[in-house]
This record gives structure tokens, C-alpha cells and sequence, in this order.
């Protein structure tokens, strides 16, 4: 089972680096660990860098869980398991291109492999995986692309983002020649978060929604993104339905878009390059906007250097960008069964200009991202009806 476009590969020679074999996932607190070294035929560059994974779960009943694959502290897969059906279990493999992670592989790296599940009378499915790293070498015509210089961790570990807590908090230390900068986000809604676009508000406005009140709050998400405090960039949350969804009949043929593979949306983050090419420790902090109980985070820094210049001066020239604003529109009184229909609006503008002087002269840089959201959710007898509408804007 494959349901994600496949990446396209080289037709160069390449080598594979196996990090765990076929492994049992059987306990609430154990993780597989990976010894990981470079490949010996295959020095780099390289032309593409493709992680593969195969699972597999047992007939019988179980869960959907969540498994990771780390190296360095670096997040390197992230996603969701099948359902098995009582006489029928199920396999599947995901990929996913780490050819701008290819600083980090280098090197030897420590890591580990993490699914949790937990195996019952009842819940007696068994789930098995097995990954690999596939290096292509560079040749004519599939050169190496210009990679990161540096990939690092916010966190070495998912960090779980509640309405107490809110926030994962992280602190670099760069070179002072960087050039340009990237952070992968990635915001895994889970428990009372997991179908956050299904809150039903029980007040018009956002602020009144208190986490308190033990509802999931206004369904609307979002990442923020901010460089020693100031909003530096945003990223949706995707509303994936992970295979133990609200309804069964969407996902036991085939599960939905990303729910294996969940894949990081990536915020360019150039315009502060030379803000923190000063030498001095810097914050980059990320918050989920409506998170309740629970999302889990992680964050990648990419970052690519001046080979002609030990420290590249630049500035951060100018930035703007508000909390997004927030709109409930009741559209049908809700009854006393609960049933009504309420519109979700947000929209959102965050920009940045910067420069930095390289060794091949200035480069000026301005990012800008608008976002326009829009969720209508009504509850009614026998069923629900979700109709969501984002543009996340690429960054311009």
C-alpha cells in the first residue's frame, strides 16, 4: 500500500544504509536503535538522498499509532499506522527525500526508531518495520543540488504542545557566515486536537473560548514562528485523518492524504540570516495557535554558508505581521442536540526584508506570506459536513 506520489530518482549508481532490519514494535516504551554510518561505495555529494520504510500489521484489532525516525535529534519521518481489519492485516511503505538532510549524513549519527504499540487480548495486532537510506551518486546531467550546510534540531525530542505549555522553545548558536535559512515545522494534532476542525465554539469570540472549558476551543490551527520574539513566519496544520478517524468508511480502503508520511511545511527564514550571523545565541520558538490537548511538535533548521567569507554581515531591515485574525460566524442557531453550523475565518499577513554580505556581493531578501482560512463545520442530525478552505501562500 502506497498512496503518496513516488519520488523520482537518478539513473546513477547508488548504495543503501540499512538502519533498523525488520523489527517488532511491541511495548509501550521501547525504541529501536539505530547506529547509523555513511555509506562506504558512496561518498557524496549526492544527487538525491531517499529514506524508504516498510510496515506491516497483523489480522486482528489494533490501534492506529504514531511512529518517528530520528537521527542526530534530527525528525526524519513522521507519520501514522494502518488498521488491521479482525481477518486481514495490512503492509505499506512510505519514502521521503532527504537530500537537503544530507549535511547531517555525513557523519556517524546516534538515533532510534519509535512505535509505540501496545499489545493486548484485544488489541492484539502486531506491527513490524524495517528502514533504509538510498544514496545516488552525482554524475552528468544528475548533478548535487546546493544543500544546507547545517541541519539542527529545535529539539532533540518531539516537544508536546498544550494550553499550559504552548510553546517549543529553541535556542542556536550559528556560524557567523550564513547566507541563507529554512526550518521544516512539523504539528501533529492528537487527542482532543486530533479533529480540531470539528470544534464547535461555545462563544463568537476566540479570546472567550478559554482552555479551561475543556473543549477543543475555535477549529482553526497554526504554527508561529518567531526569532528572538518577533513573528518571523507561519505554517498551516494539516487536518489529516489518521486511520483511526471519525469514520471508518474513509480510510478502510484506502487512507487519507499524508496519514503514513506526514510531511514538515518548510518556512523560509533568509531575511534573519544576518541578525544571527552576530556569534551570540538566538531563539527560534514555535507555538501552535488553538492548541488544547495535544500537539506535538518538531522543528529542523537548514542552514547554507559563505565558503569565501568566515563571517557575512547582514540585517534584519525590516518585519511586520500581526496574530492572525479570527472571525466565528454562527450560521445556524445551534439546538439542543447540539446540532448547528458555525464559519471559522482567519486571515493573516507576515513579511520580512534582510541582507547579508556575502563574498559574491549584497543579497537582499523579503519573504511574504498571506494566509486566508476558512472552515464551515455544521453538526446535524446523523451526521457532520466539513468544507475547509486555506491558501497558504508560498513564501515570496
Amino acid at each position: 500500500m502506497s498512496i503518496e506520489p513516488q519520488i523520482t530518482r537518478p539513473d546513477t549508481p547508488h548504495c543503501t544504509v540499512e538502519l533498523f532490519p525488520d523489527h517488532e514494535f511491541d511495548g509501550p516504551a521501547v525504541r529501536q536503535v539505530i547506529d547509523y554510518a555513511p555509506p562506504v561505495g558512496c561518498s557524496g555529494p549526492w544527487s538525491r538522498v531517499v529514506l524508504e520504510a516498510d510496515f506491516s500489521v497483523s489480522a486482528g484489532q489494533q490501534f492506529d499509532r504514531t511512529v518517528r525516525i530520528r537521527l542526530g535529534g534530527v525528525n526524519i519521518l513522521t507519520g501514522t499506522t494502518v488498521e488491521p481489519a479482525r481477518r486481514q492485516g495490512a503492509t505499506w511503505y512510505v519514502e521521503r527525500d532527504l537530500t537537503d538532510y544530507s549535511a547531517l549524513l555525513r557523519q556517524p549519527e546516534k538515533g532510534d526508531a519509535e512505535l509505540l504499540n501496545i499489545v493486548t487480548d484485544q488489541n492484539n495486532g502486531r506491527i513490524k518495520g524495517a528502514a533504509r537510506l538510498v544514496f545516488y551518486k552525482a554524475a552528468v546531467g544528475a548533478q548535487a543540488p546546493d544543500v544546507p550546510d547545517i541541519v539542527l534540531p529545535l529539539d532533540k525530542d518531539p516537544v508536546f504542545l498544550t494550553a499550559s505549555s504552548p510553546g517549543l522553545k529553541g535556542e542556536v548558536s550559528l556560524p557567523r557566515n550564513v547566507t541563507r535559512l529554512m526550518l521544516d515545522v512539523l504539528a501533529m494534532p492528537q487527542q482532543v486536537d486530533e479533529f480540531w476542525y470539528m470544534c464547535m465554539p461555545i462563544h463568537y469570540s476566540p479570546e472567550m473560548n478559554a482552555a479551561q472549558d475543556r473543549t477543543c476551543g475555535i477549529p482553526f490551527r497554526e504554527t508561529k514562528v518567531r526569532v528572538d520574539g518577533i513573528l518571523a513566519g507561519i505554517a498551516p496544520v494539516f487536518p489529516w485523518i489518521y486511520t483511526g478517524g471519525f469514520n471508518a468508511m474513509l480510510w478502510k480502503q484506502i487512507p487519507g492524504i499524508e496519514t503514513l508520511n506526514l510531511h514538515p511545511y518548510r518556512v523560509d527564514l533568509t531575511p534573519f540570516a544576518g541578525r544571527l550571523n552576530d556569534g551570540r545565541p538566538h531563539h527560534i520558538d514555535l507555538s501552535v495557535v488553538g492548541a488544547r490537548r495535544y500537539v506535538v511538535m518538531t522543528g529542523t533548521l537548514l542552514a547554507w554558508r559563505d565558503p569565501g567569507r568566515q563571517v557575512v554581515n547582514g540585517k534584519l531591515v525590516r518585519s511586520s505581521g500581526k496574530t492572525a485574525a479570527i472571525t466565528v460566524h454562527q450560521d445556524i442557531p445551534v439546538q439542543k442536540n447540539g446540532a448547528g453550523k458555525y464559519t471559522t475565518r482567519a486571515d493573516q499577513t507576515v513579511e520580512a526584508v534582510g541582507y547579508v554580505e556575502t563574498s559574491h556581493g549584497r543579497v537582499e531578501t523579503s519573504v511574504s506570506q498571506k494566509m486566508s482560512f476558512e472552515n464551515a463545520y455544521e453538526r446535524m442530525d446523523g451526521g457532520s459536513s466539513i468544507v475547509q478552505n486555506q491558501s497558504p501562500d508560498d513564501p515570496s
